[in-house]
């Protein structure tokens, strides 16, 4: 039986994929004009996790508190799942075409998958199974187009995007653990803040200023912090406390959506009559999972604090 929780979490998870596809093109527009990816990564991590922070530490001092024996959890979450899955994907971004980059990325489902299939031994049901196959080909016919050809595609920008794939999941999975004792916010603070840290032994911060050369450029960075990580991350642990990590990532996958579309309003990338097809079957997946009680990975749900 679906509840007012699992609608709520499917609810933010939806609106947290709507707000990264926009990103993506967003982050194209600057990289087309010379913005360091690795840059991005750097500003995004940080300004995000002060922000985010200062804003717990005026509003809900309480929930800054993570016990000792979590420190290591924290820190894990934010190199591997945090900063890896930034750096990765940013950088496909800014090699390839946005909705290429977020197809790679949503390769994440099938890792997740086979995560509860093999080591958890959740079987999934007819519906979650048929949820999952229409997500992933919609994805590959919306982004590969009528062709199916990878041809074209830089060595470099592949791997990322695989590698995103991986992160992403990982984030999925490990995040879902951390969150069953601590908020979406203190976990995300938390995590943005150890996975921004070390890059500082990156770039030197007269290297970031230089990129903070225009008002535009600080707008966008803001912009970054706030629409594209604080908000749709939140929203996105937030879903997660409410319904399984499987279901968060299928219902997520509406973002390849967002994003072909936005990239071809705002950047040019035109959509074949295959590729709007696969965007159609995405949202049908999306519809069959919110339709009734499904259960790829038959987790228990984790209620709100």
């Amino acid at each position: 039986m679906i509840t007012n929780q699992h609608l709520k979490g499917a609810f933010m998870v939806v609106l947290a994929a709507g707000l990264w596809g926009f990103s993506g093109t967003v982050a194209k527009y600057f990289f087309n004009k010379q913005v360091d990816p690795l840059i991005l990564v750097q500003i995004r991590l940080n300004l995000s996790a002060w922000l985010l922070l200062a804003w717990l530490a005026i509003k809900q001092r309480q929930l800054l508190k993570i016990e000792r024996q979590d420190y290591g959890k924290i820190i894990i979450l934010g190199i591997l799942g945090m900063a890896g899955v930034q750096f990765t994907y940013l950088y496909t971004v800014s090699r390839v075409n946005v909705a290429l980059a977020v197809f790679l990325q949503y390769l994440s489902p099938v890792l997740v998958s086979l995560y509860a299939w093999v080591w958890q031994k959740q079987l999934p049901d007819f519906r979650g199974l048929l949820a999952l196959i229409l997500a992933i080909t919609g994805s590959a016919l919306m982004i590969m187009g009528p062709e199916l050809s990878l041809e074209g595609i830089p060595l470099d920008g592949l791997l990322t995007g695989l590698a995103s794939a991986v992160t992403a999941a990982f984030y999925t999975v490990y995040g879902k653990q951390v969150l069953q004792k601590y908020t979406p916010w203190t976990t995300l603070g938390w995590a943005l803040l150890a996975g921004g840290l070390p890059w500082w032994l990156i770039n030197s911060p007269r290297r970031l200023l230089a990129q903070v050369n225009s008002v535009e450029t600080v707008a966008f960075f803001i912009y970054i912090a706030l629409f594209a990580t604080i908000i749709p991350f939140g929203l996105y642990f937030a879903g997660l406390k409410r319904i399984s990590a499987t279901e968060t990532v299928i219902i997520s996958m509406l973002e390849p959506v967002v994003a072909a579309l936005t990239a071809f309003w705002f950047l040019g990338e035109r959509l074949s009559l295959s590729q709007i097809g696969g965007g159609l079957a995405i949202m049908l997946a999306v519809a069959i999972l919110s339709s009734g009680s499904i259960s790829i990975a038959q987790e228990s749900r984790v209620e709100e604090r």
